[in-house]
């Protein structure tokens, strides 16, 4: 499939949009860079203990606490000396920001330190070799698992990446052996660094969505921001295997960026609560502190004769619409989905089919939970970042857009 990747300015923020077929399938407004900490390193300090959830608060910079669950991480790196490995108020530990606030949380980190490659990812405190499941059985997967397993000790853990199966045998063993030294001098620098210092910056959104980008395919990355492409440009020339990526700079005084793939529009409706799909149906997308609500309705699509076929085929439109909504809006949590009532299980059953391969097809986990006793459908998706909504305006509400 071919994709473009388009990097401009909208309303002053700037955003990353993915295109597929013409269509935008995901969106991002990026934070400015002094602002993100998500995947950085540091020496924080633990500045309190909260017994009942069995979690501890860490500052990593001033005034910015992160919550570090105690039990998913029971052995922290310590930096200052210590007679035991009880966490206690006024340590200083080695940590990760592994999830960024959402809604009133506090952000998280966690002392199994990571990086990532191209083709591989590093893991500290955690042991074993684990594949993408997006990787086949066959003989060049065992192959690079019998690479890995050469970089592997006792407090490691090493995952494959997707890319990994497109590239050189020689290219993934020189990445692990990169990834490998870093991060032992990583752990080496912790003991001799103050509290608060950031050991390693993690890349950029723009370069982390870049180097996410499937090697081999057929890719155009297209922008009019020149501090961007220059970034880039530097990594392609570095990379020059990635091939299939072609990077553009855009200059047109006479037709924007946005205005040559209609995206101002496009942009606009992710932002609404009501999504309009071509039968004259349309969503209602309700995001609340709690959870996700998507009501379909039939709207202007009628067709009394044959009411059931008629209610299956909005409700079958709707599913895959809501499957790409999810994922462009960077939707996650527990979603509830209303779909159109039916009277026919079979024709409820094949809906779900439907949905569920819709849903399969996003590189973020989501899983369609089940339908309860009130016909109201359960999804969960991943939370890898913020929704589109509290992207843009900060937080989940979107009044000032109105419905349409």
């Amino acid at each position: 499939m071919k994709q473009t990747v388009i990097l401009s300015k909208y309303e002053e923020k700037t955003f990353l949009g993915i295109l597929e077929e013409g269509q935008l399938a995901e969106l991002s407004f990026l934070q400015e860079e002094e602002n993100v900490i998500l995947g950085n390193i540091y020496i924080g300090k633990v500045k309190n203990i909260v017994q009942n959830l069995n979690a501890a608060f860490v500052e990593v910079k001033k005034d910015v606490l992160c919550f570090l669950s105690l039990k998913d991480n029971p052995e922290p790196f310590f930096t200052n000396p210590k007679k035991n490995n009880k966490v206690a108020e006024g340590d200083e530990i080695l940590v990760q920001v592994s999830q960024m606030d959402v809604k009133t949380k506090n952000p998280m980190c966690t002392s199994k330190i990571s990086i990532a490659g191209k083709y591989a990812a590093f893991t500290f405190q955690k042991s074993g070799i684990g594949v993408s499941s997006k990787l086949p059985k066959d003989e060049k997967v065992q192959q690079l698992r019998e690479v890995a397993e050469k970089y592997l000790e006792s407090h490691h853990s090493i995952v494959l990446r997707t890319n990994s199966y497109y590239a050189e045998i020689s290219e993934v063993e020189q990445e692990l052996a990169a990834l490998k030294e870093e991060l032992e001098e990583i752990l080496k620098k912790a003991k001799t660094r103050s509290v608060y210092s950031l050991l390693r910056k993690d890349d950029s959104e723009v370069m982390k969505s870049i180097k996410a980008l499937r090697e081999n395919d057929e890719v155009e990355i297209v922008t009019d921001l020149k501090e961007y492409y220059d970034e880039i440009q530097c990594f392609l020339e570095k990379n020059k295997g990635r091939k299939g990526q072609e990077l553009k700079f855009y200059q047109d005084d006479n037709l924007s960026l946005l205005s040559l793939y209609s995206l101002n529009s496009k942009i606009g409706n992710a932002l609404k609560k009501r999504v309009w799909m071509k039968s004259g149906a349309y969503l209602v997308i309700e995001q609340t502190e709690a959870m996700v609500v998507i009501d379909v309705n039939t709207g202007k699509a009628l067709n009394k004769k044959k009411r059931e076929e008629h209610f299956y085929q909005v409700n079958e439109e709707a599913a895959l619409e809501i499957a790409r909504q999810l994922r462009l809006r960077n939707l996650s949590g527990i979603i509830i989905v209303d779909f159109i009532d039916m009277e026919s299980q079979e024709n409820t059953n094949k809906l779900l089919k439907v949905f569920e391969d819709a849903l399969n097809k996003d590189r973020i986990k989501t899983t369609l939970v089940d339908i309860t006793k009130l016909h109201l459908v359960e999804v969960t998706r991943k939370k890898t970042k913020k929704s589109l909504l509290e992207q843009y305006y900060g937080n989940w509400r979107q009044e000032s857009l109105g419905m349409d």
